[in-house]
Formats: structure tokens, C-alpha cells, sequence
């Protein structure tokens, strides 16, 4: 995921980042392994 940062822009990886995090913390609510993802 790290390689996908570098590819995109600052504020574009700052939106996906936030994105995939709230996702992470949706997905951990639900099952325990959503933050291994």
C-alpha cells in the first residue's frame, strides 16, 4: 500500500488515506481481523 502513496498525489493520498482508515475502523467494529486488512 505504501508503493500506491508514492505513485499519487499528497492531497489525493491524504483522501484515500483517511478513506481506507475509516474503513479499517468500520471493518474492526464488525470482525477483529478488518484491521489486518
Amino acid at each position: 500500500m505504501q508503493d500506491v502513496r508514492v505513485m499519487k498525489p499528497p492531497l489525493l493520498s491524504l483522501i484515500v488515506e483517511d478513506a481506507f482508515g475509516m474503513v479499517a475502523k468500520t471493518s474492526s467494529r464488525f470482525s477483529p481481523k478488518g484491521c489486518e486488512m
